[in-house]
């Protein structure tokens, strides 16, 4: 390392340059997340960063506000202006004070604690119920839908593979498990249930898919980007992130489209 470059980060005080590169990073990541879509403030990471980030702000602003309150305050004196200076003077000092002499707490990490018996009792879960049966969770699992000695440490051999899914077997968990959901004998009548729900709580109008509407599935592949070249959308020299496989995606798009009949081109 550079011998400059070496004094430096010795003499420099090491909780102000972590304070800075903090108050920094988390002030552009709330920017460039939140601003685009405000809902994200609501998001864990934000609800992390807001803090160092309004602790930042408030510093430059302080800072800054004093040193312009005390420049206009040696302003106005020259100006022999000496009741604005004697006010903006004080107020340099107020500005001080309260930033350097307030209350400060040091913050520690919340404790989750771990209890022999669930506070809010056995079998009464919390918030409202949502979905066309409210509250209504199903799960389906088969042993024979993946391929379990997938090592999934390499390009040729990641779990999303198709040769690492067995789609059938797929397809068949999720027909089970819509039927299970909507409490419906054939797929088609269990969308069909789901629509009518949907835009009954959207609309107040129990009606089923309409020709020429468009249906929006989110898939979990938040992580995807990560590992995609945004040129060209193909893969890096790294394992491509996807949380939701498209084995599980086929199956539900197999199931719009075969069985009720929605054309491919809206979804």
């Amino acid at each position: 390392m550079n011998p400059r470059i070496k004094k430096f980060f010795e003499t420099i005080n090491q909780t102000k340059l972590a304070f800075f590169i903090l108050g920094i990073g988390s002030t552009i990541w709330f920017l460039v997340r939140v601003l685009p879509k405000p809902s994200r403030a609501g998001y864990p990471c934000m609800k992390a960063a807001a803090p160092l980030m309004s602790g930042f702000v408030i510093y430059l602003l302080a800072l800054g506000g004093s040193v312009l309150l005390f420049k206009s305050a040696f302003a106005k004196f020259k100006q022999a202006r000496y009741l604005a200076a004697t006010v903006a003077f004080f107020a340099c000092i107020m500005v001080i004070m309260v930033f350097n002499f307030n209350n400060a707490k040091s913050t520690s990490a919340n404790n989750n604690l771990i209890y022999d018996a669930l506070p809010d009792g056995v079998n009464n879960p919390m918030g409202v119920g949502q979905g066309i049966h409210p509250g209504r969770v199903v799960w389906e699992w088969n042993k024979s839908a993946t391929n379990e000695n997938c090592s999934n440490t390499s390009l040729s051999n990641c779990f999303f593979q198709q040769k690492n899914n067995n789609q059938d077997t797929i397809n068949k968990m999720a027909n089970n498990s819509i039927k299970k959901l909507s409490g419906k004998k054939s797929v088609k009548d269990g969308w069909d249930a789901i629509f009518k729900s949907f835009n009954n709580k959207k609309s107040g109008t129990s009606t089923g898919y309409v020709v020429g509407e468009t249906i929006f599935i989110k898939v979990n592949n938040g992580q995807a980007g990560w590992a995609i070249n945004n040129n060209d959308l193909s893969e890096k020299e790294t394992l491509p992130i996807a949380e939701t496989t498209p084995a599980t995606v086929l199956a539900i798009l197999t199931q719009l489209v075969d069985s009720c009949g929605i054309p491919q081109a809206n979804i």
